[in-house]
């Protein structure tokens, strides 16, 4: 299980942060043609726009997050989600899905006491290769427009698109 909690104090400063990644995030691709976004740049790899689209939805389910903590703390409530891994499909790369709530214990566990740096060490690594988060998987060929455009889009973008599921680190 994955606990967010909030306080008012760094609330602002989290939404500026989000606006501010997100508008230098941006910039750094702004300009380049759909052929430099879709390039692949070997087997097992990301291309630019992969990334960038990962990096938006990742963002985009973070905002989500963020504001229904906030909701939480206007109704009165403890501003906490309690997250499973099964709730966005995030597990050890090769887990079939079937299998994830038998993991669920494990994988809490580990993510309890297992201090960040080792934790991203390991998953960066790929010692233990983890799957993206299904919200946060990228769909391949999205044009430049689709990616730089209203992230309020993202959640609401409808039809086929061809999916390659990958997992993190693997860009």
């Amino acid at each position: 299980m994955i606990t967010t909690t909030i306080h008012s104090s760094s609330l602002a400063k989290s939404l500026d942060e989000f606006s501010a990644t997100r508008a230098r995030t941006l910039a750094m691709v702004d300009g380049l043609a759909q052929e430099q976004l879709n390039f692949i740049p070997g087997p097992n790899r990301w291309s630019i726009g992969e990334v960038l689209d990962h990096i938006l939805r990742a963002e985009r389910l973070n905002r989500d997050q963020v504001a229904q903590l906030i909701q939480l703390k206007r109704e009165g409530q403890k501003p906490e989600l309690r997250l499973t891994f099964s709730d966005l499909n995030v597990s050890v790369a090769g887990l079939p899905r079937s299998l994830l709530p038998l993991f669920e214990t494990p994988l809490t566990l580990m993510n309890m006491f297992v201090p960040d740096c080792l934790r991203n060490y390991l998953t960066r690594t790929r010692i233990v290769p983890f799957r993206n988060p299904d919200p946060a998987t990228p769909h391949a060929g999205r044009t430049g427009a689709e990616l730089c455009g209203d992230p309020e889009q993202d959640s609401r973008r409808v039809g086929p698109r061809r999916r390659r599921r990958r997992t993190a680190g693997q860009i």
